[in-house]
C-alpha cells in the first residue's frame, strides 16, 4: 500500500481536480495499524 500511494502521490493531480499546499495522499489499512509510520512518511 505504501508504494501504491508514493506512486499517487508523485502524480500531478492538478489536471484532475483541483489541489491545494495542504494536499496529503497516504494509506492506511482497517486496522490503522501503519496509520503513525505512513502519516510520518507522508511528509
Amino acid at each position: 500500500m505504501c508504494a501504491a500511494a508514493t506512486r499517487l502521490r508523485s502524480h500531478d493531480w492538478t489536471a484532475t481536480f483541483p489541489v491545494t499546499a495542504d494536499f496529503l495522499l497516504y494509506t492506511v489499512d482497517l486496522e490503522l495499524v501503519d496509520l503513525e509510520r505512513n502519516l510520518a512518511e507522508c511528509g
